[in-house]
């Protein structure tokens, strides 16, 4: 049956079966960018008082709203809120995902010529490609509302440019351009790509296109006014952001981004590699002949390549030309009568098998490190099932009282139905780059209103900091994996200087341990996940312990990130000295991080250091391959999981 409306009917009900299975992946860090801090502390929605507002440029405002909208209308102030955000954003979500893909499957056959078994093909390979969890489609991201805007535009240049209708040709910058500026401004950067193309191949459609762009522009400039925010700032902190990811070094940049989206790219189609096998077949055996699709190619590519920061949902925008392709390659199959049937049905079979059937037959906890499998390390994939357990916990305790976290993991706000208004969601290191002295408006806000709880998510509360400076005594109330629940017990006069205060810093052991012993603590575990031994931790142990056998004793640390941070104690307490740490983002930062010196590549000494540790456990042979151009054989240097001989031996 080919009639797209009763194939989109029928199909429909499939799919969401399809996606129920993966409805019990934990929230991501993310959550909490997409229903702001006010939103959950005075169940009132305000765009301008969020994270997007301040730090985004005003942009994301669709999928703010929609998220928004559905924890205000079925979460908040109901039982267990967060378990039902968590099962209703993924349904809400797949709904909202199926509208997408019936705009991909009507691009599939504008770009077919109007057969409807490209639209069948085409919805097909884009509801069963944006299903596999490994593009993190399953967690609150802009991209997910993008290509919708994506594929709508694209598909009205189609069709302009082929009838000559200067009109359809000005829609669809129009529609593009609302996505870029209300949705994700990263697709700004593919508008010149592909309406470029289009000004080339219908060049009277020039002036209506800068009309209809002007149009869009002036409503989103008139749209951050209204917010009451200063559009050069506005650019000054999104540069903020893409530079405080940015950590590639000056040499390399370029290549290094490029290799790293190329993993990144590489590893989601290797662990589902079924749709991409058939779009391999479709370039081959029947390619778009259209220099609009391969303009809108170049588009999300570029813009794939242009964005910093390296999270696997930026390959989301991808996805439908990826689908597109697939679905020449299924009716080139076709083609093949029985045999082009056969092995469609056996491609269904085995990604059935592969996905849902998988999904549904695993545990909670598997299914989550297997969604996530060579996107984040273990030991970060497991802090989101640990966090959401913790907050089983912690919910009774906070009841809708004010709370603030510390660390990545903001999708507590929702878990436990408690928030703080504050627009920068969590205090986190990237900030510093964002809004540099930041803390400085935050400690005020702290002395005049401070929250009732504070919620530690990265052993990065400095509470000894709070008590002495701010005058806030916050005590450590209970425990749970390795996550720290603060009560606030008294408040005093804070300290003349107290907006010198940093109450966010990386904590030691000792000093954990310190306070844990001022409050009575409950340690509490809510699986045996949270308590496992930690793979990572036991190889770098290894590392330190090798390069000192060796005679190696002065070692600097390559990469001042959360990986660091995560294993600060285990670098103390090795037996060998931290001579600094190295980032290619010195320049940037304060002068000391976790109070070692920082180094800019070019100010390392080798006279100083016998060796370095890449201090990452992502892409470090792409750093220790920098390493190896910046300093030779003069400092050797290691990555976590080279062979402990080889270490030992310093080859």
């Amino acid at each position: 049956m080919t009639d797209p409306f009763y194939f989109t009917a029928l199909f429909f009900p499939l799919y969401m079966l399809i996606r129920h299975p993966f409805r019990r992946i934990p929230l991501h860090i993310d959550c909490g960018f997409y229903v702001a801090n006010h939103t959950i502390a005075t169940g009132r929605f305000s765009f301008r008082r969020g994270w997007n507002a301040h730090y985004a440029g005003c942009s994301k405002v669709i999928p703010e709203v929609f998220y928004t909208l559905l924890y205000l209308t079925h979460c908040r102030g109901n039982g267990e809120p967060g378990e039902k955000y968590v099962s209703l954003s993924r349904v809400w979500m797949s709904v909202f995902n199926y509208v997408t893909a019936i705009s991909v499957g009507m691009l599939a056959m504008v770009l077919a010529g109007g057969d409807p078994i490209y639209y069948c093909a085409g919805l097909v390979t884009f509801a069963l490609l944006s299903s596999e969890p490994h593009y993190g489609a399953y967690h609150e991201c802009g991209e997910t509302f993008q290509i919708l805007a994506d594929t709508v535009g694209v598909t009205l240049l189609l069709l302009g440019v082929a009838w000559g209708s200067t009109g359809y040709v000005a829609v669809a910058a129009a529609v593009w351009l609302f996505g870029a500026f209300y949705i994700k401004l990263s697709n700004l950067v593919g508008f010149s790509i592909l309406f470029g193309v289009a000004a080339w191949l219908l060049p009277a459609s020039i002036k209506p296109m800068c009309i209809a762009a002007g149009i869009v522009a002036a409503s989103y400039l008139a749209w951050v006014l209204v917010n009451r925010r200063n559009p050069l700032s506005l650019v000054g902190r999104l540069w903020g952001h893409e530079k405080s990811f940015n950590r590639r070094g000056k040499s390399g940049g370029i290549g290094h981004r490029l290799a790293e989206k190329s993993r990144t790219a590489t590893r989601a189609f290797r662990n589902q590699p079924i749709i991409p096998i058939l779009a391999l077949v479709g370039l081959v055996g029947s390619p778009p002949a259209s220099a609009i699709f391969w303009a809108y190619v170049a588009a999300v590519v570029v813009a794939y390549t242009a964005q910093a920061t390296d999270c696997r949902y930026y390959l989301v925008p991808l996805l439908p030309a990826l689908s597109v392709l697939a679905a020449l390659g299924a009716v080139f199959t076709l083609q093949y009568g029985s045999v082009g049937m056969a092995i469609l049905a056996g491609a269904a079979l085995l990604w059935l098998l592969h996905n849902p059937v998988r999904a549904a037959l695993l545990n909670p906890q598997k299914l989550n490190l297997w969604s996530w499998k060579d996107g984040h390390p273990a030991t970060d994939v497991q802090r989101n099932s640990q966090l959401a357990s913790a907050c089983q916990s912690f919910a009774p305790l906070v009841a809708g009282q004010p709370l603030l976290v510390y660390g990545p993991c903001n999708q507590a706000y929702v878990l436990l139905n408690a928030g703080y208004s504050t627009p920068i969601v969590a205090p986190e290191y990237y900030l510093d780059s964002v809004c540099p002295g930041w803390q400085v408006s935050h400690n005020a806000q702290l002395v005049k209103d401070p929250p009732q709880w504070i919620l530690d998510t990265g052993r990065c509360f400095a509470s000894q900091e709070a008590r002495s400076m701010l005058g806030l005594d916050y005590r450590l109330h209970q425990k749970a994996g390795d996550s720290r629940l603060y009560k606030l017990r008294t408040a005093q006069q804070p300290s003349a200087n107290y907006e010198e205060a940093r109450t966010f810093a990386p904590q030691t052991s000792s000093q954990l341990e310190e306070e844990a012993h001022l409050g009575e603590v409950r340690v509490t575990f809510h699986n045996a996940a949270e308590s496992a031994p930690d793979p990572v931790g036991s190889a770098l142990v290894a590392r330190l312990h090798a390069l000192a056998t060796a005679g190696q004793r002065r070692i600097a640390i390559y990469g001042a990130g959360r990986f660091t941070i995560r294993y600060a104690d285990i670098y103390r307490q090795a037996p060998l000295s931290v001579v600094c740490v190295i980032d290619d983002n010195a320049a940037g930062m304060s002068p000391a991080f976790l109070n070692w010196p920082v180094r800019a590549p070019d100010d390392v000494d080798p006279a100083d250091i016998d060796a370095i540790i890449i201090s990452t456990d992502r892409y470090a042979d792409l750093i220790a391959a920098r390493a190896a151009r910046l300093w030779g054989d003069r400092i050797p240097a290691y990555t976590i999981d080279q062979p402990v001989e080889a270490a030992a031996t310093g080859s």
